[in-house]
């Protein structure tokens, strides 16, 4: 075990209460909060940070909002299948890019690997954003909105596939 060492700081009473206020597992008194704190926060300046460890670092950090997100949906008796595949996406992005930081060893086959997975994963995001604006009332607070950003992306991917995959001899 690690050779503690104690550290006296003075708060603001607002950063003291959030403290108190905030749940991290494992850490119930301010001092253990303080310690997971730094802890973590080292683990992502070293770039030492693991996938499923970012991701609940990430998760945690849209918590407040998705279960405010939660409370609001059930007091007013609707949902957001949009909102809620974009805030389980984010932290999942953001994970790969916090666990991805280190790319010393094998730069060009790490950066590719990364790469791929983030693709892959905005990629997933967009299918299901897609996937939502099939029926005219998707599952979102205005299906209006949806599709004011679907439709330009259905415009450009028609593009693309027409550009893309003309042979040589077709092109213009």
């Amino acid at each position: 075990m690690a050779q503690m060492q104690t550290l006296s700081a003075r708060l603001p009473m607002e950063d003291v209460e959030w403290l108190a206020s905030i749940e991290i597992p494992g850490a119930t008194t301010a001092s253990d909060k303080l310690r997971a704190l730094v802890a973590r926060s080292r683990q992502i300046q070293e770039s030492t940070a693991d996938f499923q460890t970012s991701l609940i670092w990430a998760r945690e950090l849209v918590a407040p909002l998705v279960a405010e997100i939660g409370a609001f949906e059930h007091r007013e008796g609707v949902h957001s299948e949009a909102l809620h595949l974009v805030a389980e996406a984010v932290p999942q992005l953001m994970a790969l890019l916090l666990s991805g930081r280190n790319l010393a060893n094998n730069p060009k086959q790490n950066a590719t690997q990364l790469e791929e997975r983030l693709i892959a994963r905005s990629m997933q995001l967009a299918t299901a954003l897609l996937r939502l604006s099939v029926t005219p009332n998707s599952p979102c607070y205005d299906p209006a909105g949806l599709d004011r950003q679907v439709l330009p992306m259905i415009e450009l991917s028609r593009i693309v596939g027409e550009e893309r995959w003309l042979t040589p001899s077709q092109s213009v």
